[in-house]
């Protein structure tokens, strides 16, 4: 079962949310079959890896069927209905991370369910008193947070006061007039909000992973010019979006100056952005500054990227996202390395390992260590941390660990083993096509750069204009992994040279 749909689900919790999810399990208002609660401790005892020789699916039968002859799709329906718990646990876990803020939104279906069961004395002022609170609460919401679902629920209200209105025989004391002209602004307010994000989605898309969008540009165009005729100006996350919009479009160069504008702007109204707009536009400015930095390699945005990750810490963002937990902790230690504030990230490091899941713990902080170490120049003590990782983790992390490897095994000048190293890493991105093609091409562009740096670091006569050529090569080709630690081993060369 290790390949199952309900083990990838399990992997994803960690052990307060296992414990919680086995309270869910074994409620019986929830689940009915007790074989469904048995089937969950078994493989809950194999939690966090789920690699035990015992996780076989004719073990498991065994354990839960011990006087039955395996039957794959008896074990099939278990454990699909052990999905189908996990998925509804999930959504009432989210509900609740979210009930205060969609308190107006539950107090105005109890108000409907209210009235369809009669439970409520169908007079006018009761339901509008109920209405009146819900609208001020709303009011409120609309004060304190920036959040384009408030004008939803406000639509939701309106819409049902009116409906109220022409149903009951006596009418709520309103302007209808009003009533749908608030429904209408708030509705219009919504869908300016959801369409900027749209354009803003796919113009992120189309420049970071550098597809070929064109063809959609015009219509996204409109729907962002959709948003500046509604006047977006005044709705502060919309003003947000039109400004990371226009940046993720023009070059750094230009865009830089703006960027400033876009951040103090930002963090005038961060407190009153909603967590998942928050996350949702520190993910966006960090892989703007991204892409400058890898077009430049200039550290001014490396040290902005590295502030918007300190900013996700301070604000207790990053624990709320356990799956994005494995990339804030690589990309803080390498901005952390690269900037050389060591001791920072060391202390960060220890302080929040035990927030990383359980499932690659060992490995991320394994491989953060090791980065640590190498930048220290402590090379033996990076390979100890590196040969800690277990390899049989996803591509993207072994490349990366490969990578490390062969500058390792280059620092310690082990040819052999550096030789082994690049020769496995061109199979495995020779054979493997799960990687967009950007990101192959900024791996394959380091094993040729690093294979001709120790072809020419073995040449007894070093020609000091062929090393220079390369050099030029290195410096003006985009998208090289590794390409400032490149630099340093190809100038070193050419020092060596004169």
């Amino acid at each position: 079962m290790y390949r199952t749909k309900i083990i990838t689900y399990l992997r994803t919790l960690s052990k307060t949310e296992l414990n919680r999810f086995e309270k869910f399990v074994r409620s019986p208002y929830f689940s009915t079959h007790d074989n469904t609660k048995h089937l969950f401790s078994l493989l809950k005892g194999h939690y966090p890896a789920f690699t035990s020789p015992r996780m076989r699916r004719k073990g498991i039968f065994e354990a839960l069927y011990p006087k039955e002859a395996f039957d794959f799709s008896k074990l099939r329906k278990l454990s699909s209905e052990l999905c189908k718990l996990f998925e509804r646990f999930l959504l009432i876990e989210e509900l609740q991370k979210g009930a205060e803020f969609e308190s107006s939104l539950i107090d105005l279906l109890l108000l409907e369910l209210k009235v369809s069961r009669n439970l409520l004395k169908h007079t006018s002022s009761n339901i509008e008193k109920q209405v009146n609170k819900i609208r001020v609460k709303l009011e409120q919401n609309l004060v304190s947070s920036v959040d384009p679902i408030n004008y939803l629920h406000r639509y939701q209200l309106e819409r049902f006061v009116l409906e109220r209105a022409s149903t009951t025989r006596r009418n709520m004391e309103m302007d209808i007039g009003y009533t749908l002209e608030k429904a209408s602004e708030a509705l219009d307010n919504y869908f300016m909000c959801a369409k900027l994000r749209l354009a803003l989605v796919s113009r992120h898309r189309s420049i970071i992973k550098k597809s070929d969008k064109s063809h959609q540009a015009e219509f996204m165009d409109t729907i962002f010019q959709f948003g500046i005729d509604k006047g977006f100006e005044s709705v502060p996350f919309c003003d947000l979006y039109a400004r990371i919009y226009h940046l993720l479009g023009a070059p750094y160069s230009e865009a830089f100056p703006d960027y400033h504008d876009y951040k103090e702007v930002f963090l005038l109204h961060f407190s009153k952005l909603q967590p998942n707009i928050q996350s949702e536009l520190i993910l966006l400015t960090t892989n703007l500054l991204t892409k400058w930095y890898r077009e430049t390699y200039s550290k001014v945005y490396l040290e902005e990227f590295f502030f918007w990750y300190q900013q996700l810490l301070k604000e207790g963002l990053v624990q709320s996202y356990p799956s994005q937990m494995r990339d804030f902790f690589l990309n803080y230690t390498k901005a952390g390395v690269e900037l050389e504030k060591l001791q920072e990230t060391e202390d960060f490091l220890e302080k929040y390992k035990t927030v990383i899941p359980e499932v690659y713990r060992d490995n991320i902080y394994a491989f953060c260590k090791a980065q640590l170490f190498f930048k220290k120049k402590a090379y033996r003590e990076a390979l100890i941390y590196l040969s800690k990782m277990d390899m049989n983790i996803d591509l993207k992390y072994k490349l990366r660990s490969d990578v490390m490897y062969i500058q390792l095994f280059y620092e310690l000048d082990d040819p052999e083993q550096l030789e082994a190293r690049l020769k496995s890493m061109k199979d495995i991105l020779r054979r493997r096509t799960i990687l967009r093609e950007s990101r192959r091409n900024e791996y394959l562009h380091f094993v040729t750069f690093v294979g001709e740096l120790m072809k020419m670091k073995e040449n007894p006569r070093l020609e000091l204009a062929e090393i220079r050529g390369k050099i030029a090569d290195l410096s003006h080709t985009p998208g090289i992994y590794e390409k400032s630690w490149l630099l340093e081993k190809w100038q070193q060369l050419e020092a060596m040279a004169k």
